[in-house]
């Protein structure tokens, strides 16, 4: 049945016209469900589509939640640079954890996983910080992560990802400078991006979290439909179920108009 999903969603993203741009504006109360699909148990719960953007609310709680948030529905391929406009409401500072607060995170399409994650979050020790991690699996399934972290004030602005080749660089914007800064460069892959997300985290701790996303921008050399199958919502899911269910119907009135003239001509 995923695999069904999955092929049906493809075939429809194939019958739109190629693009190299994707630009999300979420303020207006907007919300793309033809390109994003939720992230986390019951997301949508935690997400809502105001005048302001999209907001993300996480409570705190006795336990860590699990992230929540969206997802693009599109593979990324070439050289890019992905935009996130946030604006943070307010979040809890844990006392223990890695920090809670936003992420944006982008997925290569690799045996081993690789990823990217830069966040603006309240950290236990360190305060108000942007966060980045370059992870991977190693061949045994271990979990390797390459972590900074870089102090801030600000309570909105920019993260952006810009890949050049293999290199990839993290960068940020306050509203006092439009300017962006860069915050590190590693050596990442060149590989297609199956996945970008956006989500709240709690990072481990039972503080709550509190934002909006103003806006996504995609910019790349081609973007096609993400072979990733995310949590499908909305007019998708009616889309494919209405594109499963025609020609099961087909299928079952013409066997049936068959048997039923068998039957005619017996008697």
């Amino acid at each position: 049945m995923k695999h069904l999903l999955t092929t049906t969603l493809l075939l429809a993203f194939a019958a739109q016209p190629a693009t190299n741009d994707l630009d999300l504006d979420f303020r207006g109360s907007q919300f793309r469900e033809t390109v994003l699909g939720y992230v986390g148990p019951n997301a949508k719960k935690y997400i809502k589509a105001e005048q302001e953007g999209l907001r993300i609310t996480i409570p705190g709680a006795e336990k860590s939640l699990p992230q929540m948030g969206i997802s693009s529905k599109l593979a990324v391929h070439g050289d890019f640079e992905i935009t996130l406009s946030y604006e943070m409401i307010g979040s809890e500072k844990p006392t223990s954890g890695y920090g809670a607060g936003l992420n944006l995170t982008i997925f290569a399409d690799t045996p081993e996983k690789d990823s990217a994650t830069i966040a603006r979050r309240t950290h236990p020790k360190q305060g108000e910080v942007y966060a980045t991690n370059r992870a991977f699996k190693t061949p045994n399934g271990e979990d390797k992560n390459n972590t900074a972290m870089f102090p801030t004030t600000a309570t909105k602005g920019k993260l952006r990802f810009v890949r050049g080749g293999s290199v990839l660089v993290f960068s940020a914007a306050e509203p006092s400078n439009e300017t962006f800064n860069e915050l590190r460069r590693v050596e990442f892959v060149d590989q297609p991006l199956k996945l970008v997300r956006v989500t709240g985290d709690t990072g481990k701790s039972a503080s709550g979290v509190d934002f909006r996303i103003l806006s996504l921008q995609i910019h790349s050399r081609e973007l096609s439909p993400s072979t990733t199958a995310s949590t499908l919502s909305g007019s998708w899911t009616w889309v494919i179920i209405f594109a499963l269910a025609i020609p099961i119907v087909v299928l079952a009135s013409y066997f049936g108009w068959r048997f039923y003239r068998k039957r005619l001509d017996a008697d």
